[in-house]
């Protein structure tokens, strides 16, 4: 997609986010998922992408999790690790805030209160390697 799109000189895909960002526009991390050959299961390359624009890491998960939920309206109820907030957990071997390549491999994930590992989380019948 990104050959396809012509930017000016100097400009790269994704400028405008950083723009809108600077000029204090509220935004929410995530896919196009839904449309054609977009998927679920690419949101790690959403957060990737904002790396790439020189967001910081803490910025970026608060802007995929308690801001998200904020901006959805759902902030009452969700969006952080809180007493009385529904929580679903990504449990990952290391500090995203150190490296955000650690989503790439959760060990676990919480939902509802129910753990699933790696061998739950793959799909019936596929190999169990890290969850893309």
């Amino acid at each position: 997609m990104v050959e396809r799109i012509t930017f000016p000189d100097g400009s790269r895909f994704g400028d405008q986010i950083s723009w809108m960002a600077d000029r204090g526009v509220a935004h929410v991390i995530g896919t196009d998922s839904g449309m054609p050959n977009a998927v679920f299961d690419e949101f790690r390359t959403s957060l990737e992408l904002y790396e790439d624009l020189g967001f910081d890491r803490a910025r970026i998960i608060e802007t995929a999790t308690t801001g998200a939920a904020r901006r959805l309206g759902l902030g009452a109820s969700t969006g952080a690790v809180r007493e009385d907030l529904d929580a679903d957990l990504l449990v990952v071997d290391g500090n995203p805030l150190d490296d955000l390549d650690v989503l790439h491999r959760p060990s676990h994930v919480i939902v509802r209160g129910r753990s699933y590992s790696q061998a739950d989380l793959a799909p019936a019948g596929a190999a169990t390697g890290p969850v893309a």
